[in-house]
């Protein structure tokens, strides 16, 4: 089975931030992965929106209510299970986040090359170039 990755991006009352993120993975140089978007009960209705972001290998779903961050994420999670997708990486990403063009080949790389870790996360930077 070749190896997969699912993306699952929250958001809540952010859409314009949420759109910048999925534009920048649509220019990643890594491009095995799927895509989910989950609203977390943003107070506009911003599924409209999500659903506009849509290509072959996305997927909208939404909560009335917000349910946190972890809430939201292992909600996803368990959907994903359900319906019996088979991903070998998870990757909880923030709306707000601009992924870099090599920032997944790089993640997804440190996964594969070390078999005895469980997790793995980028250097984060600000928008002004700070790390976080």
């Amino acid at each position: 089975m070749e190896k997969k990755l699912a993306i699952i991006i929250l958001n809540w009352n952010g859409i314009d931030e949420t759109k910048k993120c999925v534009t920048s993975l649509g220019a990643s140089s890594f491009q095995n992965f799927d895509l989910v978007l989950f609203d977390n009960g943003s107070i506009h209705d911003e599924v409209t929106a999500l659903k506009k972001l849509v290509d072959y290998r996305t997927t909208v779903w939404h909560s009335p209510k917000n349910l946190g961050f972890s809430g939201g994420n292992n909600a996803v999670v368990k959907k994903l299970r359900d319906a019996k997708r088979k991903y070998s990486y998870y990757l909880f990403l923030n709306q707000d986040v601009v992924v870099e063009q090599h920032a997944l080949d790089h993640l997804f790389d440190c996964m594969e090359t070390y078999a005895d870790i469980a997790v793995c996360g980028p250097l984060v930077l600000s928008s002004d170039g700070r790390m976080q």
